[in-house]
């Protein structure tokens, strides 16, 4: 072996220095604090979707129900379930009408959906005060639905 090949061998197993594992951990930490919070709106939105699925399966069994009874049910136990995880789950009926809503539990990061943490269903397109139909008022808040 020549002196080049002791010299060579030498740095193959050198190792890593702590300046090279420093900076690892640096550019990680870099990334990690930009995915994270990408990550957790992420998962909001999908808990959300998982709501609106909810009611949309309640408002579905709703009408079920009132096919086979001549009425709607007037509890959400009724029709399957008051609530989820992240989620509690409300039916009101008055008449021929009803009103399913979706409200984030509290202690949950759910919570943080911002103008999104109540989700209502509504069967009358009607104002609440009685003007006249708006079916963007089935869906509130509609830009929670999209």
């Amino acid at each position: 072996m020549g002196k080049n090949d002791k010299e060579r061998d030498k740095m193959k197993s050198r190792g890593v220095t702590l300046l090279e594992l420093m900076i690892t951990l640096v550019v990680l930490a870099i990334l990690a604090t930009i995915a994270f919070p990408s990550f957790q709106a992420h998962v909001v939105r999908s808990r959300r979707a998982e709501a609106l699925e909810h009611l949309l399966s309640a408002q579905l069994k709703l009408e079920e129900y009132r096919v086979t009874n001549a009425s709607y049910a007037t509890t959400m136990a009724a029709i399957g379930g008051t609530s989820t995880d992240y989620y509690d789950y409300t039916l009101t009926v008055s008449g021929a009408t009803y009103t399913l809503s979706a409200t984030a539990t509290t202690g949950k990061n759910q919570v943080n959906d911002t103008g999104c943490t109540s989700l209502t269903l509504r069967s009358d397109p009607s104002a609440p005060s009685g003007d006249t139909a708006d079916l963007s008022k089935l869906k509130l808040p509609t830009d929670c639905w999209k």
